[in-house]
């Protein structure tokens, strides 16, 4: 017997007994006052371990667990030196030079080298937005001893540490050499970071368990915590990731002090969970996500606007907003490309697309060629919001007469799916929905939705993320955004960015969602950032 989220609703949770029997502990006993392990569930599985090839939140996550960074976002936002202990920019901004500060090693019990530091910057240039943006600008990388390194610039780059500091996407963390070296498109093989915790490949089991430990030799900076800048401190020996699918079993499994925290729970018991004293609902991201239809540019219909326009009449935002949602405390209308209520945020060029006109997506796919050919959309089935979205989607879209085929999947598969590049009957795709946070899409370098590159890597194959949309005014635009002298010009240049990205659109937005996270009352020193870390919880 199953207990529906309807029931929960409406008993309070009181047969939280009938929790995942995957969860080893003692069968509806919370835990001790205090403890040394805590219980995670992340929002999807974890299939893909290398968060430079892939961008999920839970693969970010596992990331921040067991890498580290050369420097962080504090509360602020502010980059903050965190691997580095010294740092000298000249005055010309051309030269900056880095040093490793004391104590640094990597989980395997060798030292983090400045060499480490090169490959694993290069690799990561080579994928992230920020990344490609400074080597592009970079006459020189090279490490001039085991402990320093030196970057030179063919021309300033303003953001040289806010790019190194980056929190989402794929954030530049630090890996041995030997997998730095790794084809920036292949996924590692071996996990060996440097951060607070170690992953323990033996007790990783795909679909049901992820395990972390404490890495006793990880020296903390002396300086408070502060958003991820600062000391990151393992206050607890274990952590243990849970895959629950279920939505309703994570919370009853929650409520039952079976798990300590849930990172996304469903956005319709979170009134119930609220009234619960022994949990706790937290908003931690101010920002929230924004949704989004992605198309792919590299096959019709799509590579034709007159299609990638359709997408856009199809959406009435609170439909969407409405079914992932549901309490309209929970979302906003949005059609910003740079999120609305951030500074660059713009609705500029969107006005005809404030609701949805099915007569005219339905001509628009006439015009672009459509002629009734399968359409396969991704669809994720474990993940409530995204399973929705895509729901509404498939429903419009066959209301203007496309012939839909949806590819189920639990998400874990489906993002894996997005990298492939073969046409959409061999393997790959048409469409797919997904969410980012609100501080990854805000300005033009950190959104790699919005992103639209034509450079072409060794193999002839578009450098952009997926979807790989190629448009020579975005990028200018976003060039220009880059060097722009001050705030005044960067506003001006992100309008006309934003309107561009309207003609263009490489992604459709759907809106702004706000996601809380839940935990036990007894979880102590949550970080209060866009993306749930770890570290300085302690229990009890």
């Amino acid at each position: 017997m199953r207990l529906s989220r309807r029931t929960a609703i409406k008993g309070g949770f009181a047969s939280a007994a009938l929790v995942a029997a995957s969860i080893p502990s003692r069968r509806g006993d919370a835990q001790p006052a205090t403890s040394r392990l805590l219980r995670f569930v992340p929002e999807f599985d974890l299939r893909i371990l290398d968060p430079i090839v892939n961008t999920g939140l839970v693969t970010l996550q596992h990331g921040y667990m067991i890498y580290d960074t050369l420097f962080a976002m504090d509360s602020t936002f502010t980059p903050r030196p965190q691997m580095v202990g010294q740092y000298a920019a000249s005055a010309d901004g051309l030269t900056h030079d880095f040093t490793l500060r004391d104590g640094l090693k990597f989980h395997d019990g060798t030292p983090v080298r400045a060499q480490d530091c090169v490959a694993s910057i290069r690799r990561w240039g080579a994928r992230d937005v920020m990344g490609r943006s400074m080597l592009a600008r970079t006459a020189s990388l090279v490490a001039a001893d085991e402990r320093s390194f030196r970057l030179v610039l063919r021309e300033p780059y303003p953001i040289v540490l806010d790019a190194l500091a980056k929190i989402s996407g794929s954030p530049c963390f630090i890996m041995r050499e030997r997998e730095a070296q790794t084809d920036p498109n292949t996924a590692v093989t071996e996990t060996i970071g440097s951060g607070p915790f170690r992953f323990v490949r033996e007790e990783y089991r795909p679909g049901d368990r992820v395990v972390y430990v404490r890495n006793a030799d990880y020296v903390p900076r002396s300086e408070p915590t502060n958003g991820y800048a600062g000391a990151k401190i393992a206050r607890v020996e274990r952590v243990q990731w849970h895959i629950i699918a279920d939505t309703t079993t994570q919370v009853n499994a929650l409520v039952a002090g079976e798990v300590e925290i849930v990172n996304t729970p469903p956005l319709d018991v979170l009134a119930t969970l609220r009234r619960d004293p022994s949990v706790k609902v937290a908003n931690i991201d101010p920002q929230g996500w924004m949704a989004y239809i992605r198309p792919n540019f590299l096959y019709p219909p799509f590579n034709d606007v007159r299609a990638r326009q359709a997408l856009a009449y199809v959406v009435n935002q609170a439909d969407y907003l409405r079914v992932a949602a549901g309490d309209p405390a929970n979302w906003r209308e949005c059609r910003a490309f740079m999120v609305c209520g951030s500074p660059m945020g713009s609705e500029a060029g969107m006005d005809a697309h404030r609701g949805a006109n099915l007569e005219r997506a339905r001509q628009l796919m006439r015009e672009a060629g459509y002629n009734g050919e399968p359409i396969v959309v991704l669809l994720p089935t474990d993940n409530p919001i995204l399973t929705s979205i895509t729901e509404v989607t498939i429903n419009n879209l066959r209301q203007i007469g496309v012939n839909v085929q949806p590819a189920a999947a639990d998400l874990a598969t489906a993002f894996a799916r997005r990298a492939r590049r073969e046409p959409p009957a061999q393997g790959g795709w048409h469409i797919f929905h997904t969410r980012s946070l609100g501080v990854e899409l805000n300005n033009p370098l950190t959104s790699f939705p919005l992103a639209s590159p034509c450079t072409r890597d060794a193999q002839g194959n578009l450098t952009g993320w997926f979807g790989w949309s190629c448009d020579e005014r975005i990028e200018d635009l976003r060039t220009q955004w880059t060097v722009a002298p001050n705030a005044q010009e960067r506003r001006r240049v992100a309008e006309l960015l934003q309107q561009r990205a309207a003609e263009f659109l490489p992604f459709i937005p759907l809106g702004q969602m706000y996601t809380p996270i839940a935990h036990r009352a007894n979880v102590r020193g949550l970080i209060e950032m866009p993306i749930p870390v770890m570290w300085n919880l302690s229990i009890g």
